[in-house]
């Protein structure tokens, strides 16, 4: 049985992508600025310390993926922690940082 990927292909600006599955070597962005930048499925709840990036879902595969890394996928800086977005605002606001939502 043959599947017409074609009505399945959708566009982010000028990159085409079935689902989450890229077409193109251009990078991905998430439709919602608050959407996971790994997934691009899930709300934003986890932030990468010490940057302040507020761009990861808490998916077991996001996490995983993004941990087994040890690099913020927005600006490629090694993190030291993952922490839940309100907590590391809090920790962040007392350090004098901010937190970067995508």
């Amino acid at each position: 049985q043959k599947t017409d990927f074609q009505s399945h292909i959708r566009t982010h600006g000028d990159i085409p992508y079935v689902g989450s599955a890229a077409v193109s070597e251009k990078p991905l962005a998430p439709e919602d600025p608050s959407d996971c930048v790994v997934c691009l499925d899930h709300p934003t709840t986890q932030t990468c310390i010490p940057c302040g990036h507020q761009c990861l879902c808490n998916g077991e595969v996001c996490m995983k993926s993004v941990t087994k890394r040890g690099r913020c996928p927005m600006c490629n800086v090694e993190f030291e922690d993952l922490m839940e977005a309100e907590t590391a605002s809090e920790l962040l606001r007392r350090l004098g940082k901010r937190v970067y939502q995508p």
